[in-house]
């Protein structure tokens, strides 16, 4: 509107005044109209859960030299589970007053050769993943993630050829029950306001294979399985 070719006229000097009134009245208006738009949706939803399924990236970054890969990274955090990492959050926080989170699943590739030819496998050989319900340092040993009540040992390649690789990896993890778990700032399943989120736990890696260089070994998506809900 400000680049009609009139706009410097004379006769036209109030137009820039009037063209941002004009703008400002649409832009209140569309508020307005938005804000009974969610005002109906809420008055017909009430106070019923809606299942969701949002999700998020997954990077699992080995260590230069050690080789060790133990650092989750979940939406470009660190591998705190908390849903608002997911780029759809905005629009459930406009539209929701609560939430809780029951669970999730993890997807993605590893490419990390276990071994090479003259080395000796141990356990940490063996790439582990594994849920815990309080946000957690990084994992110390792949032995320490099998004494979890959710872990899952995964398939690893090997650059003799013994064994197939597989790189398409999946690890379902749930929520316990309760009011708060583990270091007691956990919400575990209850309702929470979607303003200010908590992490439902985190998960944990563990995994010394051939590459020895900082780079992500893994990548993929975490699913986060969610319910919200309107207060009325």
């Amino acid at each position: 509107m400000l680049a009609k070719t009139d706009y410097f006229s004379k006769d036209n000097k109030d137009t820039k005044t009037t063209d941002v009134a004009m703008l400002e009245q649409q832009l209140e208006m569309l508020i307005k109209e938005f804000d009974m738009l969610k005002a109906t949706f809420r008055a017909g939803l009430g106070d019923k859960p809606i299942r969701m399924r949002l999700t998020s990236t997954l990077a699992l970054t080995t260590t230069v030299t050690t080789g060790v890969t133990n650092t989750v990274v979940v939406g470009g955090g660190n591998g705190a589970l908390n849903p608002n990492v997911c780029t759809e959050w905005a629009t459930m926080v406009a539209l929701f007053d609560e939430y809780k989170c029951t669970g999730g699943e993890a997807a993605f590739a590893y490419s990390n050769p276990a071994s090479v030819v003259g080395t000796a496998l141990t356990s940490n050989s063996m790439p582990v993943m594994a849920y815990d319900g309080d946000v957690a340092a990084s994992a110390a040993s792949s032995i320490s993630l099998t004494q979890a009540s959710q872990h899952k040992i995964l398939q690893s390649s090997s650059t003799t050829g013994a064994y197939v690789t597989g790189l398409n990896k999946r690890f379902r993890w749930h929520v316990p029950k309760g009011v708060t778990i583990g270091s007691g700032v956990q919400p575990g399943t209850e309702w929470l306001l979607t303003s200010t989120p908590f992490a439902a736990g985190c998960l944990l890696f563990y995994h010394v294979g051939t590459v020895v260089t900082a780079i992500d070994t893994g990548a993929g998506f975490v699913y986060f399985d969610l319910e919200f809900r309107c207060r009325v």
